[in-house]
């Protein structure tokens, strides 16, 4: 599944199975590094994800303060 149809949700709980099997201290050389480069495309795309949604938060935010400011003239 490609990162881009995953939820933030999704993409948390790959992060998760990956650093538990990450943490096997049997897993092969080739695994770990292919698992850590997965690691990364995900935590890429979970940041980019949290400034999204921060940034539609501030935006939600500032409009609600407008409108208050607006109602209170």
């Amino acid at each position: 599944m490609s990162q881009t149809n995953l939820t933030f949700d999704q993409a948390m709980e790959q992060l998760a199975s990956i650093t538990s099997q990450l943490e096997q201290p049997d897993l092969a050389l080739e695994k770990s590094i292919q698992l850590f480069e997965e690691g990364l495309k995900l935590s890429k795309y979970c940041n980019e994800q949290l400034k999204i949604y921060t940034d539609k938060i501030n935006t939600l935010v500032k409009d609600y303060d407008d409108n208050e400011s607006d109602e209170a003239l």
